[in-house]
């Protein structure tokens, strides 16, 4: 395996501040916008034609990932990147998940039981 060197790793460790300067820039906009102070969910969405608004989206993109990675109950999942940590609360409910939510751009981690 190739050893990275000095530019390499300065490069990597510039555009993940990047991305955590943008979540933590983009916060109160994904919480305005996306009113994810009601639906915890900091991402896009997925449409199909039974979920065209933009909050039933939001929800189905959590139920058609958790059918793909065929979550189950008391399976294990770690969320990275899970935000203010709604998909993660959703697999916990929906599928009796247990979940552990890691993000970046606030420093914290959390677990649900699954129950």
């Amino acid at each position: 395996m190739p050893v990275k060197n000095e530019r390499t790793r300065m490069k990597e460790t510039s555009m993940s501040a990047q991305v955590i300067e943008y979540y933590n820039q983009c916060h109160v906009d994904y919480k305005i916008l996306w009113k994810s102070h009601q639906n915890l969910c900091i991402h896009f969405g997925y449409f199909d034609e039974q979920h065209d608004s933009h909050a039933s989206a939001l929800t189905n993109m959590n139920r058609v990932l958790a059918q793909r990675a065929a979550v189950t109950h008391g399976e294990t999942v770690l969320d990275a990147g899970c935000g203010v940590g709604g998909s993660s609360i959703w697999l916990a409910e929906q599928c009796g998940a247990k979940v552990c939510g890691i993000n970046s751009y606030s420093e914290t981690w959390w677990t649900t039981d699954g129950s």
